[in-house]
């Protein structure tokens, strides 16, 4: 839109920068309430300062064993870099060479440059994020496309950087984790690929970069440790301030396996064997031995590879879903693997619970159940239960050096309780009746998780993932608008696929004028302040909490009420 990229090229202060971040924030939500004030922003964009934690930093393991540090920010911030992201978007286009998030690439598209080459050079960043300092944001938001003077700069630069150490010295950069980070870094590397195209265009080689993954491809060997190409291509990267990751640089050769950002590229753009090879197996446990087995295998797998990063228990029907949904991707709609892999998940008939059928008693969606001794041997550990200092008696259980935890009825609760009459705060302990409990997999709200209890539950009626979480409430609108026929109709084109989607219809509101001085509400900022402090709270909230938030109850009488009032409605002349 020319108008708004004229208008982002006027911000010269840090209120004109406020009032095109809510224009932005009214165009997606169509509400002009908790607005960004002047002086929420500036609190935020001094890194120095302890607003509300800024950001929440946390470590997750790589494949080689070492730490990736993640830097999450908190609510409030991540909504405002959220928009930030946005207005510069609207103005940034990346370099040809960046693949990586990049609207309309991918993975795929990165892996296609390089197929069917004698040679794919592989070379990695080390401290990508970390080692583009604010100060190189600063002076990279002065220049075409942004054009933003020093201040706005600043204050740009200001939020969407955090405190970090390297080599033991402190300074500020772009956190791995935040939703300005991607753009900013592909814009910080502009001038990076611009020479890396023209040294490539040079020697006749082929130039992609999917983040700090750099991919150099031909058919000729240029890529001796003493040539030409290899030398510029050093000093290049040196030159702009980025180091090579040396235990990660690979020359592949034709012959051998030629990979691309996880993707094989020897002769066209496939997927690894080990990828579709697991998706066969766990297709083939389901069909021979049922769900409760295919569930228990990729289990195991999944928390030895993905534990670390993923909360709460998987739904395997979700990630066979979006296993094939990526295959789709690589090999296409009418590949022949892909097509019988769907066709043996459709035979299947997963189960995908519906939320609303749920123990009107417990309201919850019993999956598959094991006893405590099937358990134990199925995933190789031991229960245990542990009372904390606040009297909460909960149950876990160890796989790999991780412990998970699993939610205890009340009923296992007293019985426990009775057994165990003290237990020490934090002191973990068994029970002998333990033997006649069972641990079943739960589901509410599509979200998975285990429960300890003391019989057997009854699991409840599958249904297809097509009847799965209709919009009750968008059909029932059309069964009181249009009559039953319009929303029998409705129903039948979302079972076939095309759902209709009805949206508040969006009043787009008019393009800020800049320049002139927000007058300033300081109730309002007061206001937001709190809102900061509390939705902070919640952040951390123990996660088992989340647990017994089930469905809500209110939306299940205001639906029950409305079928009522159209199926017993009178026409007296004209409909009520």
């Amino acid at each position: 839109m020319k108008d708004l990229r004229t208008l982002i090229g006027k911000i010269n202060n840090l209120s004109d920068l406020t009032k095109v971040l809510n224009y932005f924030k009214q165009c997606e939500t169509n509400c002009e309430e908790h607005l960004f004030t002047e002086n929420v922003l500036k609190s935020y964009a001094d890194p120095n300062k302890k607003v509300a934690r800024r950001y929440k930093t946390f470590y997750i393991p790589k494949k080689n064993g070492k730490l990736r540090e993640i830097s999450a920010p908190n609510r409030n911030l991540k909504e405002i870099l959220y928009y930030l992201n946005m207005m510069l978007g609207e103005v940034y286009q990346a370099s040809p060479s960046a693949m990586g998030f990049v609207k309309g690439r991918s993975i795929v598209n990165n892996a296609q440059l390089h197929t069917g080459q004698n040679y794919v050079l592989n070379l990695d960043l080390s401290d990508f994020f970390t080692s583009i300092s604010q100060s190189r944001v600063c002076k990279r938001l002065q220049l075409a496309p942004f054009n933003f003077n020093v201040d706005v700069a600043k204050i740009i630069s200001g939020l969407c950087c955090k405190k970090v150490v390297k080599d033991q010295k402190k300074g500020y950069a772009l956190p791995q984790g935040a939703p300005t980070s991607p753009l900013l870094t592909n814009a910080v590397c502009d001038f990076l690929d611009k020479k890396l195209r023209r040294l490539s265009s040079r020697h006749g080689v082929k130039y992609s970069r999917y983040a700090d993954d750099m991919t150099f491809s031909s058919m000729h060997n240029v890529y001796k440790e003493d040539c030409v190409f290899m030398k510029s291509l050093f000093s290049i990267i040196e030159e702009e301030r980025f180091t090579v990751n040396p235990g990660k640089t690979r020359l592949q050769k034709r012959g051998e396996r030629q990979e691309v950002t996880g993707l094989t590229v020897n002769d066209k753009v496939n997927t690894a064997h080990k990828y579709t090879r697991e998706l066969r197996n766990i297709l083939y446990i389901w069909e021979k031995y049922g769900y409760k087995d295919a569930y228990a295998s990729f289990y195991i797998h999944y928390k030895a590879t993905k534990g670390h990063v993923k909360k709460g228990e998987p739904v395997l029907e979700n990630v066979i879903i979006g296993k094939l949904d990526f295959l789709k991707m690589v090999k296409g709609e009418n590949d022949s693997v892909y097509t019988k892999f769907c066709s043996r998940f459709e035979a299947l008939n997963p189960s995908l619970y519906d939320s609303k059928k749920t123990n009107e008693k417990s309201k919850v969606n019993y999956i598959e159940s094991y006893s405590t001794a099937e358990f134990e041997r199925v995933f190789n550990t031991k229960i245990k239960f542990i009372m904390n200092n606040g009297g909460k008696l909960s149950a876990v259980y160890k796989m790999g050096k991780k412990e998970y935890s699993i939610y205890v009825s009340s009923v296992v609760k007293d019985i426990v309780l009775t057994e165990k009459a003290k237990p020490r705060n934090n002191d973990r302990f068994t029970i002998h009746s333990l033997d006649g409990f069972y641990v079943a997999l739960c589901r509410s709200n599509s979200i998975n998780y285990w429960m300890l209890l003391a019989n057997e539950p009854t699991k409840d009626t599958q249904v297809h993932p097509k009847y799965n979480n209709l919009p009750i409430d968008q059909l029932l609108q059309e069964w009181e608008e249009k009559g039953l026929e319009a929303a029998v109709e409705q129903f039948l084109s979302i079972l076939d696929g095309n759902s209709v989607q009805r949206q508040k219809q969006k009043v787009e509101p008019n393009l800020p004028s800049l320049g002139e001085k927000k007058c300033k509400k300081k109730k309002s900022a007061n206001v937001l302040m709190e809102d900061l402090m509390i939705e902070d709270y919640m952040d951390d909230m123990d996660f088992q909490a989340s647990l017994i938030d089930f469905e809500d109850e209110e939306t299940v009488e205001y639906n029950s009420a409305a079928i009522k009032k159209l199926l017993n409605r009178k026409k007296d002349g004209k409909e009520d």
